[in-house]
């Protein structure tokens, strides 16, 4: 069992309930080691935050060759319970198609046949040691990451090791700011605190949008 690198005591998580969404990078360029450090990482973010039944929800993308929402918004209430799922998320090991987690995101969390809730703060993490695989079908990251904020999303894009595009991060991220960079799998682990930090901060600062039609 990967003990937890990280998490807040209860006084200190964060007490604005928001909907939480990691999109983690599940392809092959990972390590059976290092996708254990991710998974580390997801859970104890999602711990900083208050996940209870009516408080903070948290879900998971995972992407490789394709993209699953593997949890969604209302399967779990504790961080506890979501720690326990994150642990059995499967190392799919394929190709890095971001664009499809964002498309993702957005039917099945964002958009308005998403699970996400209109009146609380939202925020996904995007995770990725690479860039995105080239193909002839693939999505303009830009547009899809845009559906996603448009619905009022903040995203920080987080990259790890030598083989992240750091303009592919800007194209998603909503701002500079929210680009992260990490050397290592070790290094993202250290980088908990502040991120969630950083987002408490945004739950509190930037009011709840109008909702969006998006014409679906």
């Amino acid at each position: 069992m990967c003990e937890p690198f990280f998490a807040l005591s209860v006084t200190e998580r964060c007490n604005s309930n928001a909907d939480i969404a990691f999109l983690v990078d599940s392809s092959g360029s990972i390590s059976r080691e290092n996708y254990e450090k991710v998974k580390t990482f997801v859970s104890n973010l999602a711990a900083s935050f208050n996940i209870s039944p009516g408080g903070s929800r948290v879900a998971v993308v995972i992407y490789s060759t394709g993209a699953t929402t593997a949890i969604k918004f209302d399967d779990f209430t504790s961080a506890d319970s979501f720690e326990r799922a994150v642990k059995l998320l499967k190392h799919e090991r394929g190709f890095t198609r971001i664009d499809l987690a964002l498309q993702r995101a957005y039917y099945d969390l964002f958009g308005r046949r998403g699970s996400s809730r209109y009146e609380v703060p939202k925020i996904a993490f995007l995770l990725t040691d690479g860039k995105q695989t080239e193909d002839s079908q693939a999505l303009s990251l830009g547009k899809m990451a845009r559906l996603i904020k448009d619905q009022g999303v903040r995203i920080v894009a987080i990259g790890v090791g030598k083989q992240v595009e750091t303009q592919e991060l800007m194209t998603i991220a909503t701002n500079e700011k929210d680009v992260i960079q990490a050397d290592t799998f070790d290094n993202l682990l250290e980088k908990v605190q502040p991120i969630a930090e950083s987002a408490c901060e945004s739950f509190l600062a930037v009011p709840i949008p109008e909702e969006i039609d998006d014409g679906k």
